[in-house]
C-alpha cells in the first residue's frame, strides 16, 4: 500500500475499538450517518472522498490482477504513464466518465454510475448488505439526504388525520427539508426552490 493510501485508511478509521467490533466493518452505518447529518459539506466530501478513493484503489487492483505496469495499461487505454498515475490516486479526482469506460474496456468489466440516495452509499461503504431494486421508476427518483432522513407520517386511519395535523399542514411541512440535517430550515427558501423548481 502507498503512503497516499495509508493516509487515506487512516483517515477513514473509525476513533474507537469498540465500533469496530461492533459493526464488523472499518467505518460503522451508524457513523457515518452521524457524520453526514452534519451539513451538507460533510455529505459533499463524503461523496467526493468516496468517489476518488473508490475509483483508484479499484483501477489499481485491476491492473495489480492482471499483472500489468502502469505503462502496460497505459498503452491498452491509449495514455500516458502518468495519466494512470494519476488515475490511482486517490487524490487526484479528475477521471472523466470517457477515461472510465476506456479502463472498463481494457479490464473487459463493466461501469456503472448512478446518482444514489446516501444510505444506500452509507451500506455501501460500511459493508452492510444492501438489495438493489435495479433500473426502476422507483430507482430513478432518487431522494435528497434530507428526504430520506425525514420520516413518513404515520395515518391514523380512525380520524384520517396524520398524528393529530390535517393532511394539508402535513403536506406543508414535509414540503420543507428538516433542520437538524444540515437542511434548509426557511420556509421562504425551501418553498421558493419547490417553486421555482415546478
Amino acid at each position: 500500500m502507498t503512503n497516499l493510501a495509508k493516509q487515506s485508511h487512516e483517515n477513514d478509521l473509525p476513533s474507537s475499538d469498540v465500533e469496530t467490533q461492533r459493526s464488523g466493518n472499518l467505518i460503522s452505518r451508524e457513523s457515518l450517518i452521524k457524520r453526514l447529518r452534519s451539513g451538507p459539506d460533510a455529505r459533499i466530501r463524503f461523496v467526493e472522498s468516496h468517489l476518488n478513493k473508490g475509483l483508484a484503489f479499484q483501477i489499481r487492483g485491476l491492473r495489480d490482477r492482471e499483472q500489468w505496469s502502469q505503462g502496460q495499461l497505459a498503452e491498452r487505454v491509449g495514455m500516458n504513464q502518468n495519466a494512470i498515475s494519476r488515475l490511482e490516486n486517490p487524490n487526484y479526482g479528475k477521471a472523466t466518465l470517457t477515461t472510465l469506460k476506456r479502463i472498463a474496456a481494457a479490464f473487459d468489466v463493466g461501469l456503472v454510475t448512478r446518482f444514489v440516495p446516501f444510505g444506500q452509499m452509507v451500506d455501501w461503504v460500511s459493508g452492510t448488505p444492501h438489495v438493489i431494486e435495479g433500473l426502476s421508476a422507483n430507482s430513478l427518483r432518487v431522494p435528497s439526504f434530507c428526504e430520506e432522513m425525514t420520516p413518513a407520517p404515520v395515518i391514523s386511519h380512525d380520524l384520517g388525520s396524520i398524528e393529530g395535523e390535517t393532511a394539508e399542514s402535513d403536506r406543508a411541512s414535509r414540503s420543507q427539508p428538516h433542520p437538524g440535517f444540515g437542511c434548509l430550515a426557511n420556509s421562504a427558501a425551501a418553498g421558493g426552490a419547490a417553486g421555482a423548481a415546478r
